[in-house]
């Protein structure tokens, strides 16, 4: 994998990222408001219930304003039963409701007075009024249909807004990250050209960001140590190359000079002192 791509698939796995959290958190900030909605209108129902049945007309002022803010208004498949302080049903909508009272629960509806909690596919309040006359205990429940509808909604178009986020940024950033390295790529086809042949040419520094026109210095400055170690190297060779050629001409010209004659010993030897002194010039 290139650097381009990699670098546009994690900027783009951290936009997702950053967007499925924000979805995140609108998802489950709903999803709260939702059941906290709901729950007061069951509030509301069973509050309506207990005046009802109990013909009670003079609830505090704070309790009438919120039943009038919560009105439960079209709450579906609502079952609402009251149970008196002898643990006995004696109201139930509707009335074919078969209630199997639950003690475990009447005892936990006693001690928070209120008691919100989710059955199977519903959503259940519990209210204990502790009033002397009419103490009883008020459970509610409904079916949020259309709430939970609009919650799988909102889940259904989050899922295409992240997916959607997803592939234009993944374009997106290709498409930027293609323009930032348009700079390094003809940066890099210039370096590319250089070579021992034309270590003089040198790559242009045009204006752009810092960074390139660092890294385009820094380069231009290499070739110039290497074209100063070439030249160096070039003319250690030439001379390497004169101060060997004399000495060595004159060895092999002694040599093939000894071979076209017959020579004593002596001229032998006066042959391979000659040689020694060459040789010891080229050790020099």
């Amino acid at each position: 994998m290139n650097l381009k791509l990699k670098f546009a698939l994690l900027f783009s796995l951290i936009v997702t990222a950053i967007l499925i959290s924000s979805v995140s958190v609108i998802y489950y900030l709903y999803a709260n408001t939702r059941t906290e909605d709901y729950n007061k209108r069951l509030w509301a129902e069973a509050v309506q219930n207990y005046q009802l049945f109990y013909g009670i007309q003079d609830l505090d002022v704070k309790t009438l304003h919120e039943i009038d803010r919560y009105s439960p208004g079209n709450l579906i498949e609502v079952n609402t039963v009251i149970i008196d302080k002898t643990y006995h049903v004696v109201f139930a909508n509707p009335e074919s409701l078969q209630y199997k009272i639950d003690y475990n629960l009447i005892n936990t509806i006693r001690s928070k007075g209120e008691y919100y909690f989710s059955q199977d596919d519903r959503e259940v309040v519990g209210i204990y009024f502790p009033d002397e006359r009419h103490e009883c205990f008020v459970i509610t429940s409904a079916n949020d249909r259309y709430g939970k509808r609009r919650l799988e909604r909102l889940q259904l178009i989050s899922g295409f807004v992240v997916l959607g986020a997803f592939v234009l940024t993944c374009i997106a950033a290709l498409i930027f990250v293609k323009q930032i390295t348009k700079p390094l790529t003809r940066l890099g086809n210039q370096m590319q050209r250089i070579n021992e042949n034309n270590l003089t040419e040198r790559v242009k520094i045009s204006s752009g960001s810092e960074e390139l026109v660092q890294i385009a210095s820094n380069f231009n400055d290499m070739l110039k140590r290497l074209e100063a170690g070439f030249e160096f190297q070039k003319s250690f060779v030439h001379h390497a190359s004169h101060e060997l050629r004399t000495p060595l001409a004159n060895m092999l010209a002694q040599t093939e000079a000894a071979l076209r004659r017959d020579i004593t010993v002596e001229d032998a030897k006066d042959v391979l002192l000659s040689l020694r002194e060459d040789q010891q010039e080229l050790i020099e």
